[in-house]
């Protein structure tokens, strides 16, 4: 008897390739990156020169310094929206301390960053004490550092009398390496470390995948939300002196940038290496992609508002693919309130 056929259209195909799909799903994002660069590089012939990838890496070491702490947070299950305005803020206070306080360079970053901390601790204590979503928290902490910021500066930017130290943050090098550089390379190392080798960040991953999973373990929630925040609050702060150092004043409005292009890049994370979950590496790779886009499309001398079309469409395709992927979870709107 003649076996009947088998329709080889109904029958189902084993995967050929799997560990190329595999591939493609954790380093797709990596694979981008360089994808971009290869073009880039065939479009303006500037781009692979060394001093303008110097350029680049210190244009983005403030963008990297926050978000690595957003990272931070959105592993907790937490946003923070108000780091733009912390950034801009910590550049005001460093250099009004400066003019109108005191010579010592030292002491007014360390005032800048704890201020930052400061106000990290302020978002920590409504989030995990009071109880408030972290988007409506942050979200108010926005227009609070604002108005100080334009209560303080009248609008106007903090500059004169600066000391010649300040600039170092900002301006110099160490042995030949910009030193905002050094500075965003030792945040990214002490993030990763703290997210990838310690109790407290395999803790931070429970609470973002499950908080009341996490109680049950015995898990200290609030305090953990709250050094997020905290965390993430000194690394906006630090982004923002740095900022000041290199602009050589103080402008309230300087970090606005921060929130939109400091989301990306973590969501853009995301997509890489720990599908759907926050972590260092591929922030480092979404940083990477952002500020090689926007230095591509200065070089290039695209229009402004082509690069905030470009990076609006990133990040709706980031948040996007991150919820798809793996376990982040976007807050609805009900949600928020219960």
């Amino acid at each position: 008897m003649t076996p009947a056929p088998i329709d080889s259209d109904a029958a189902p195909h084993p995967a050929r390739h799997p560990w190329v799909l595999s591939a493609l799903r954790r380093y797709g994002t990596l694979l981008a990156l360089l994808i971009i660069c290869v073009l880039l590089s065939v479009m303006t012939p500037r781009f692979l020169t060394v001093s303008n990838l110097s350029t680049v890496l210190v244009q983005l070491s403030m963008l990297m310094v926050v978000a690595s702490g957003l990272t931070v947070v959105v592993a907790a299950g937490e946003f923070d929206l108000s780091v733009g305005a912390v950034a801009g803020f910590a550049g005001v206070l460093v250099t009004g301390l400066l003019i109108e306080v005191t010579s010592d360079v030292a002491l007014a970053i360390a005032a800048g960053i704890a201020a930052g901390a400061l106000i990290g601790l302020l978002n920590g204590i409504l989030v995990a004490v009071v109880g408030l979503p972290s988007l409506i928290a942050t979200l108010g902490m926005i227009s609070v550092v604002t108005g100080l910021n334009q209560w303080y500066t009248k609008g106007q930017a903090v500059y004169g009398g600066l000391p010649e130290a300040f600039a170092i943050p900002g301006r110099g090098a160490l042995l030949g390496i910009p030193v905002p550089i050094l500075i965003m390379v030792a945040v990214v190392i002490v993030s990763h470390l703290l997210l990838e080798h310690t109790a407290t960040g395999r803790h931070l991953y429970t609470i973002g995948e499950n908080k009341d999973v996490a109680r049950l373990a015995g898990i200290g929630v609030r305090r953990k939300k709250i050094f997020a925040l905290v965390f993430c609050g000194a690394c906006a702060g630090l982004a923002g002196v740095i900022m000041a150092s290199r602009l050589g004043s103080g402008q309230p409005a300087a970090g606005d940038h921060f929130l939109m292009d400091g989301l990306a890049t973590v969501f853009l994370g995301m997509t890489a290496f720990s599908l759907g979950q926050a972590n260092m590496r591929g922030t480092v790779v979404g940083t990477l992609i952002i500020g090689v886009l926007r230095n591509g499309f200065n070089l290039l001398g695209w229009p402004y508002y082509i690069q905030d079309i470009a990076m609006g469409a990133i990040m709706i395709g980031a948040i996007t693919i991150a919820a798809s992927k793996g376990t982040v979870r976007m807050p609805s709107v009900t949600a928020m309130f219960k």
